[in-house]
């Protein structure tokens, strides 16, 4: 059975727009798949840091970073059982669920703020 994943990247300025553009591409290819009556699933995998020195310097005090091995078990599993999203550490659902019942600016002064989520990248290096 054919198959796509679509890997999204992790947050930056650049990276949102790009985020954007991957769920409308993964809605729209998914809609016409499903219209064609096609065998193509598709699965978006949303990691959040995953520790492979690509994100080397990140610092995540609350969400953890995701072990390379982790999370290539949890895709290779959400591609087997047909989900829609793969989405990683799992508290990013809860993350989710909060973004979609918060006022903006109470989930920024939550998330940004409180958690410091928005400060991850401060000290980002990447692979030297």
């Amino acid at each position: 059975m054919p198959y796509v994943v679509d890997v999204m990247d992790t947050d930056t300025v650049i990276a949102a727009a790009q985020k954007v553009k991957k769920r409308c591409r993964r809605d729209l290819l998914r809609l016409e798949m499903e219209k064609l009556k096609c065998n193509v699933k598709v699965t978006t995998v949303t990691p959040y840091y995953i520790n492979t020195g690509m994100f080397d310097g990140i610092k995540s005090s609350v969400i953890p970073i995701v072990d390379p091995e982790v999370a290539a078990g949890k895709i290779i599993k959400g591609i087997e059982n047909n989900k829609r999203f793969v989405r990683m550490p799992g508290i990013v659902y809860t993350l989710l669920f909060a973004k979609g019942i918060l006022p903006a600016r109470w989930f920024d002064v939550i998330i940004g703020k409180w958690m410091g989520i928005y400060k991850t990248m401060d000290n980002f290096k990447g692979r030297q």
